[in-house]
């Protein structure tokens, strides 16, 4: 993991951004705009190449300040005919900060060097600008049709994890006697390995090494008229030959109006596919995704894990997001999150993993119990972790705002029956709420139907799609969630996490807090003991919250104490509890679906027995589930994810990652 950046290692000399650490040039002394327009765009053959105006991908090695990606973007701005998608993945070892990137281009548009039109797109690249922290970081501008990925670490450490095919290659580190490591021959081979038949090369570098480099991983390698005084650069070529690209389904089928499936609606859209979303209930996220708030953190690890991987970057990419979904309704509040300690021992535990991590404070800070109370408005027992990145979401005002991003065709009260697959892509048979029978067809289905539920006032409904396949491994759980009405002035101020969670009554207006986990149980009632247990969990994480709560509410008990006495017992006083002491307190019961290594399951699903078949790519047939109790962070980057693998788009995370929770991994576990 790397932390902080190192913003004083570059400076201007003279009409050049100049590095300190590599003694060298981010660009030519002509100027790097006139560089990146003439050795990069136009050595690849942008414009001319868009003109069918299929999806266009560039794989960039030294992204710098972004010229490179900012000329691209420009080009597909004012080009008449341009790719409807445009993919773009830079890789850089040592990322500038937001402020490095606001003075660069500050002067560089001020002194005329690009054109004055490029800075509302440089505004908009700083503020989804990442942190400086070691990985996949996807930004999703232009409305959706530009997916920016910048891969942060070193180049020959990271291209080997890099998942996708390019039209595209851009060579543009410092000079090779400056900076060998990113022209290294094990390097130029991972890179042009990621070339599409009939991609591109351009770079300004001529060195023999970078020629021989080249020409040794099948390309064939031209010299062409250097740029600002330099005499040569060079153009490289892939050969025209090779299976062609999958293409991409113009329909697809969603089945699952929740978190998961909305998202995935949303990132197909984006795409340019026609989506018909079907949902069994009236209305979208109507079972785990319906609770009215949920907690948006990430789970950090000592080794940085998978899981820790993914949650971090799903975040992140939501927050980037944040401004257009609240535009379109989304509701919640980026007031931080705090995870206390349960114990002495374990509070020593996440002071190691914070103090190992050494994250930027604003994705992970230790802090003590002292300030951590401080912080959230109430005495906690012990320290803990400090996320000033998180906070708290309406699930259900999230999947409604992505649905209305771009056009997606939702059809509620639609229960999917059955799949059928035919020679032009699947048939989803679904019967109305009125018992009518229907039919849909596209080229491809996702699968997003969570836990299967029909209604949380009858229970879990395990009818749920099954196909011809093998079924998921998934295990239900259900929760039971409380609240209860008090002032919006009552503390917690920020999201407390450790044993349970409490979402602040600012962000609801009640005290939400909760949840309980148990497994194969269907019963769809709040239960009096699920409220008992949630409550116990409030008393441990904020004791004197609690006690209000529940001094509170042994006075109105008390005040219907003779009431309570002339009750008759047995069964109508059995049916009083398991309502909850007259709904002094709310609550609400939902399952959640999760595997046993707790990843979501993400991929292709294979219709013959094998999970691993390596021709599942080619079902037409997709899944996103077991997000768990995470949605909030997973369902986003899940459908990023999934939504590339559809369209064969370069993916938004590591090869590590995306192989960590494809449906494949299932393969290895003997019991399936």
């Amino acid at each position: 993991m790397s932390g902080e950046g190192e913003e004083t290692d570059w400076c201007w000399k003279g009409e050049v951004a100049w590095s300190r650490r590599y003694r060298d040039g981010f660009h030519s002394h002509a100027g790097g705009w006139g560089q990146a327009e003439e050795v990069f765009v136009q050595g690849v053959g942008i414009p001319e190449r868009w003109e069918k105006g299929e999806p266009f991908s560039v794989l960039e090695n030294g992204f710098g300040f972004g010229v490179n990606f900012a000329a691209v973007w420009w080009q597909w701005m004012v080009s008449r005919r341009r790719p409807e998608r445009l993919s773009y993945v830079g890789i850089e070892g040592y990322p500038r900060s937001a402020a490095d990137l606001r003075e660069f281009w500050g002067r560089v548009l001020s002194e005329g060097k690009a054109p004055r039109a490029v800075a509302p797109l440089v505004e908009d690249l700083c503020a989804q600008w990442p942190l400086p922290v070691t990985g996949w970081h996807r930004l999703v501008l232009a409305e959706g049709r530009l997916a920016l990925t910048l891969v942060w670490g070193k180049a020959e450490v990271v291209a080997p994890q890099i998942v996708g095919r390019f039209d595209a290659l851009f060579l543009d580190g410092f000079a090779p006697d400056r900076n060998p490591e990113m022209w290294g021959e094990e390097l130029l081979h991972h890179l042009a390995q990621r070339l599409r038949a009939g991609g591109r090369v351009a770079t300004w570098c001529v060195a023999g090494r970078v020629r021989r480099a080249l020409a040794q991983a099948g390309l064939e390698v031209v010299r062409r008229p250097g740029y600002g005084g330099k005499r040569e650069r060079l153009e490289a070529y892939a050969p025209c030959r090779g299976p062609g690209d999958r293409r991409q389904p113009e329909r697809v089928i969603v089945v699952g109006a929740g978190l998961a499936g909305s998202a995935t609606a949303l990132t197909l859209a984006e795409r340019g596919v026609a989506v018909t979303l079907l949902e069994a209930g009236e209305r979208p996220a109507g079972g785990a995704s319906g609770n009215p708030a949920g907690v948006a953190r990430w789970l950090p690890s000592r080794d940085d894990n998978v899981v820790a991987e993914g949650s971090r970057s799903g975040l992140l990419l939501l927050r980037r997001r944040w401004q257009r979904w609240a535009a379109l309704g989304a509701s919640g509040g980026w007031v931080g999150v705090a995870q206390v300690a349960r114990s002495a021992p374990e509070e020593e535990r996440l002071r190691e993993i914070a103090s190992a991590l050494a994250l930027p404070r604003g994705l992970l800070e230790w802090v003590e119990a002292e300030e951590l109370s401080a912080r959230v408005g109430s005495r906690v027992l012990y320290g803990g972790w400090w996320f000033a990145v998180g906070g708290w979401v309406s699930p259900a005002s999230l999947a409604r705002a992505w649905l209305q991003a771009y056009p997606v065709s939702l059809l509620g009260g639609r229960q999917v029956t059955g799949l059928v697959r035919g020679s032009e892509g699947w048939r989803v048979c679904f019967r109305e709420q009125g018992g009518r029978e229907g039919i849909a067809e596209a080229e491809a289905v996702v699968l997003a139907t969570g836990a299967g539920v029909r209604s949380s006032e009858g229970g879990l409904s395990l009818a749920t799609v099954s196909y011809p396949g093998v079924p998921l491994p998934l295990v239900r759980v259900r929760g039971q969630v409380s609240w209860r009405q008090v002032t919006a002035e009552m503390p917690p101020w920020a999201v407390v996490t450790g044993s349970g969670y409490v979402v602040p009554p600012a962000a609801t207006g009640m005290l939400l807090f909760g949840a309980t986990a148990q497994r194969d149980d269907f019963d769809g009632r709040v239960r009096r003991r699920d409220h008992e247990e949630n409550g116990a969990r409030l008393a441990r994480l904020l004791p004197e919250v609690a006690q209000r709560v529940w001094n509170k509410e042994s006075g109105e008990q008390k005040e219907g104490g003779e009431r309570e006495e002339r009750e008759v017992e047995g069964e109508e006083q059995n049916k009083e509890e398991e309502r909850g002491e007259e709904m002094l307190l709310g609550g609400r019961v939902s399952w959640r679906t999760t595997v046993r290594d707790h990843r979501p399951l993400i991929g292709a699903l294979p219709l013959s027995q094998r999970w691993d078949d390596p021709r599942r790519e080619g079902s037409g047939l997709w899944t996103i589930n077991g997000l768990g109790a995470r949605g909030v962070v997973w369902a986003l980057l899940g459908a990023e994810l999934l939504a590339d693998r559809i369209v064969g788009a370069p993916l938004p995370v590591s090869r590590r990652l995306a192989k960590a929770l494809d449906v494949a991994r299932l393969g290895r576990w003997k019991e399936c």
